[in-house]
């Protein structure tokens, strides 16, 4: 299945065909006009926020995307940031200053999505200018902007009452100004901008999440004023967006001692274009960064950790790409393991076999492919088979999300 990247760049949706890294290409667009931030990517449906509006696009046809609806609301998506899409609600993220908010909306009926509940700044609930939010399980975690010179703080909301969201805890991190987050099993994993830091946080109870490590940029720019920032198993990937901009990669296999492992800057041989590096995402091999100064997105061999390297590139005007100074992405990153079990395993000559799938995906598993070793094959997802002959079958089974 082929992979997309989803950019939000000078009021457009853009898609581009990322499914071999060396050569990415411009799919389709579509113009939503407004001052559009940020884009969450649900099956088929793209998710678009931005200055009053929640933009609802239909993506089945990558070349041509279609709005379905625009929700445009100029109180409770007042400068919205940024969304995040768990199950059939959208979080999302923004508003200036001490007028920050998380606006929850049910988005069960696409053409006609409903307000939910909403939290705003104030007391103890830190969401001074939130620009990032991202859900797991029954809890919101967000980062704001500086707080009026005290700081900015990790925001964790308890969202399991849609039409009640509540402050649950904040970590609070002295002179700092958050800037991207991102969720890896019991860890998120958040950069200051200010102080040139990223730093791990142990979300197991998110009644009392505590930092257990952290980084910070050693003087060689390549942890300098980090922004987006993506983590899967033993690596995080961090852009940076110091005077040239790039890509770092770091060792978070300690929690509570991660190290820097490679770095890749604009300029480096290919060329790399990173000036103003913004967010990534990592599939595979390959990580993908854009770029919000180059105008583009830039692809990133990083089989090689200790020494990351140029892969691809797609520029704004590349076959009608739209990519001028991007300020977010989102990528369906499906992580998918086929697995399955047989019973019996042996037995007599015409043996019945009942296969059980147990396949995992962070996506949706739409299709298998049994291949049962006899020159029989089939494709549903729990398959019984009978094997008429005595022999030794190896069975082998195909999934794809």
């Amino acid at each position: 299945m082929p992979k997309y990247c989803y950019i939000i760049a000078d009021g457009w949706l853009e898609i581009v065909n990322v499914n071999t890294a060396s050569n990415p290409f411009h799919v389709g667009a579509i113009d939503l006009v407004t001052n559009v931030r940020s884009v969450f990517v649900k099956g088929n449906i793209a998710y678009v926020v931005g200055t009053e509006h929640l933009y609802i696009v239909d993506v089945t046809i990558k070349s041509a995307p279609v709005l379905l609806f625009d929700f445009n609301d100029v109180v409770n998506f007042a400068l919205a940031e940024n969304i995040f899409i768990k199950d059939n609600w959208a979080y999302i993220v923004g508003g200036a200053g001490n007028n920050g908010y998380l606006q929850l909306v049910n988005i069960t009926n696409l053409l006609a999505p409903v307000l939910g509940g909403r939290i705003t700044s104030g007391g103890a609930t830190r969401l001074f200018g939130p620009t990032g939010v991202f859900i797991k399980d029954d809890y919101a975690y967000v980062t704001p902007l500086v707080d009026a010179g005290n700081g900015s703080a990790l925001e964790i909301i308890d969202v399991s009452d849609k039409q009640n969201p509540a402050h649950e805890m904040a970590i609070v991190w002295a002179a700092s100004q958050l800037g991207g987050i991102w969720i890896d099993g019991n860890y998120a994993y958040v950069t200051d901008t200010v102080g040139d830091w990223l730093y791990v946080v142990d979300i197991t109870d998110p009644t009392a999440a505590v930092e257990v490590g952290s980084i910070q940029d050693g003087g060689l720019d390549s942890m300098a004023d980090p922004r987006g920032c993506y983590a899967k198993g033993n690596w995080c990937y961090v852009c940076v967006n110091n005077d040239g901009g790039g890509l770092s990669i770091i060792d978070v296999t300690q929690k509570n001692n991660p190290t820097q492992s490679g770095f890749i800057a604009d300029g480096d041989p290919g060329p790399v274009q990173m000036q103003g590096s913004l967010d990534v995402r990592t599939s595979g091999n390959f990580s993908f960064v854009i770029a919000t100064t180059s105008d583009c997105l830039q692809n990133v061999d990083v089989n090689d950790q200790e020494n990351p390297a140029y892969e691809g590139r797609i520029n704004d005007g590349d076959g009608g790409a739209h990519i001028d100074a991007p300020n977010s992405m989102y990528m369906d990153i499906w992580e998918t393991q086929a697995n399955f079990v047989g019973v019996p395993r042996r037995g007599i000559e015409i043996l019945t076999v009942d296969f059980t799938d147990l396949s995992t995906s962070e996506g949706t598993i739409a299709s298998w492919l049994w291949d049962f070793g006899d020159g029989q094959t089939g494709t549903e997802q729990n398959p019984t088979h009978i094997y008429r002959n005595p022999g030794k079958y190896t069975v082998r089974l195909t999934v794809g999300n």
